[in-house]
């Protein structure tokens, strides 16, 4: 406040008397938006705070930024706010550590100089993460870099949301201005990963993890080893609990291939029906993949056959007779019917016959039974346990 002091000799003013003086207190200043001890700003953001000056006396603040490495001051203009506070905005332009200075009257403030450690979160970056369209399996070590160079003790803030659970992410530096973090995902779903300084994402940030877990799946009926050409088998997949995916198939290694086809349906509620079929003759290796990856009972392999490219023929079968106890004997050719396993099958008036099949020699089949009743018998020929199909004559 206004003090005034007189000053008398043997009752008269001293030249000057009275003395008047202008009393302060800086130390009832206030700065609100500034970090007492040492903080951080971002490079072209605006950084805002106010002075509060009430009963510090009469006086204004002088507010002043010293930039790194530079000795010339640069004086802030103030909004009044009211007649005892003013507000005051700074844009730091470089990089590094400043000092902003708040004086009342002359004298520094409570906590200043205020120091500013000015930085560029674009500089920081994440590098060897290429997760776009990609699954990675749960319980698989999940690791990326971050480049860029964590100013003062700042340290960078690393998170990932887990569909259930917030999980651990270990960051190391490399001293060499990076650093590598990494976490192991627990169970399937989605995880949102943060990584952020100075509150401030950085380049790359945030991102979105999908981890999978092909070993929930079941794969529901028989798998076949053998199909007919133009034959359908059918068997259902299920993947409730295996995480988001997609159901895929690779035959022969190939989305596409000459011997087989193969469609998935989505039928609702993690179930899907697959279906297979015989395109012509040949091998295949069946890969049923949730995300990218195998399921249980996956890769499997199957043999495509064709029995209209069997052919029967011996006399016998021209006659279409034969005698009671006297065995009847052809021959099966199955050149490129594909493997496949041939069973003969005969039906009649008998009880039951006793059917001998040789290979002669490689895909030529002699086979022989003999009839003990009188009556019209027919002779299946299948070279695959599933269909039969008529000899020709």
């Amino acid at each position: 406040g206004h003090y005034t002091c007189e000053v008398l000799w043997e009752g008269d003013h001293i030249p000057g008397s009275p003395f008047d003086f202008n009393i302060l207190d800086p130390s009832r200043c206030r700065v609100s938006g500034l970090p007492r001890v040492s903080g951080l700003a971002h490079i072209g953001e605006v950084v805002n705070f106010a002075v509060f000056f009430e009963k510090a006396g009469e006086g204004s603040p002088e507010v002043t930024v010293t930039l790194p490495g530079e000795e010339e001051v640069t004086t802030l203009d103030p909004t009044p706010i009211s007649v005892t506070e003013s507000s005051y905005g700074y844009q730091p332009s470089v990089l590094g550590h400043t000092s902003i200075s708040v004086r009342f009257a002359g004298y520094d403030v409570p906590g200043s100089p205020f120091k500013l450690q000015v930085i560029d979160p674009s500089q920081f970056g994440i590098v060897g993460l290429n997760l776009k369209g990609k699954y990675v399996l749960v319980c698989e070590l999940v690791s990326f870099g971050i480049q860029g160079k964590s100013p003062g003790d700042e340290k960078l803030a690393v998170a990932a949301h887990g569909p259930s659970a917030d999980l651990t992410v270990d960051v190391t530096e490399k001293g060499d201005g990076s650093f590598v973090a990494s976490f192991v995902p627990i169970e399937p779903g989605c995880y949102e990963v943060f990584v952020e300084c100075a509150g401030t994402h950085v380049t790359g940030s945030p991102f979105t993890v999908y981890v999978a877990d092909p070993s929930k799946c079941q794969l529901l009926g028989d798998l076949p080893t053998t199909l007919q050409v133009g034959v359908d088998n059918e068997f259902v997949v299920k993947t409730r609990g295996a995480g988001g995916g997609e159901l895929t198939a690779l035959l022969n290694g190939l989305k596409e291939d000459p011997c087989l086809d193969c469609s998935i349906e989505d039928q609702g509620l993690d179930t899907y029906a697959v279906t297979l079929t015989g395109k012509k003759v040949g091998e295949a290796s069946v890969e049923i993949q949730w995300a990218g990856f195998c399921i249980p009972q996956s890769p499997f392999k199957l043999s495509i056959c064709d029995a209209s490219k069997c052919k029967a023929f011996g006399q016998a079968l021209m006659s279409k007779k034969g005698k009671a106890g006297e065995a009847i004997t052809f021959t099966v050719v199955t050149f490129h019917a594909g493997k496949g396993k041939l069973n003969v099958n005969p039906t009649g008036p008998s009880a039951q016959y006793n059917v001998d099949i040789k290979e002669t020699k490689p895909s030529t089949y002699e086979v022989t039974f003999t009839p003990w009743e009188v009556g019209a018998l027919k002779a299946h020929e299948n070279p695959l346990q599933r269909e039969d199909f008529s000899p020709k004559e």
